[in-house]
Formats: structure tokens, C-alpha cells, sequence
């Protein structure tokens, strides 16, 4: 869920990493750009994480964009992004309701 393009850390659900370990490119941290790679309706949505109060990850449906903080401010590349929402959501592919950003083959 998000507040225009801030993530709501509200819903999120802790991963217990004495039973699953967290492969270090999957936690998230502060600059990440998130995309919502499936849904009708919510497919292309962008949020970025401003914070960061604990190691988390973002689901499978969730691409994350983790710009280089030297190169590029990450509000910068995600009010960019955001504003390609409507061109992610052509890009989707799958039948109605199920339809997702595949990766270039």
C-alpha cells in the first residue's frame, strides 16, 4: 500500500530470519525504488523508501530499483518512474486481473 509515492510500512510482516535467511541484495534500503510488477489496477505503481526501521524485503509482485545514490538522487529516478506508470502498464503481459512486467528475455 502507498501514499502517492511513499511506501506505508503499515501492512508489512516480518521474516523470520532464523527459519528463512534474507540474501543480502533482497533487503531493502533507504533510496529503494519500489515497482508493483503485477495487478490490473496497481501494476506500475511506484513508491521509494525514504526509511528504513528494520531489515525487510519486498514481495515477489514487487521489482526493486536501487539506483546508484552517487550517480543519481532516488527521488529524482522515482518521480521519473512514477511518471511511467501509464507505459509500465502497457508493457504488461498475462490475462486480465493476473497481468505482470516480465524481465527482457
Amino acid at each position: 500500500m502507498r501514499h502517492e509515492t511513499d511506501v506505508d510500512l503499515g501492512f508489512s510482516k516480518l521474516t523470520n530470519e532464523e527459519t528463512k535467511s534474507l540474501p543480502d541484495w533482497a533487503v531493502l534500503q533507504e533510496g529503494d525504488i519500489l515497482v508493483n510488477s503485477t495487478g490490473t489496477g496497481t501494476l506500475g505503481r511506484v513508491a521509494w523508501l525514504r526509511r528504513v526501521p528494520h531489515r525487510m524485503t519486498a514481495d515477489t509482485h514487487v521489482a526493486i530499483v536501487r539506483p546508484r545514490q552517487e550517480l543519481v538522487r532516488p527521488a529524482y529516478l522515482g518521480w521519473y518512474l512514477h511518471s511511467l506508470q501509464p507505459l509500465f502498464e502497457d508493457m504488461a503481459t498475462g490475462s486480465t486481473n493476473q497481468k505482470e512486467l516480465r524481465p527482457a528475455e
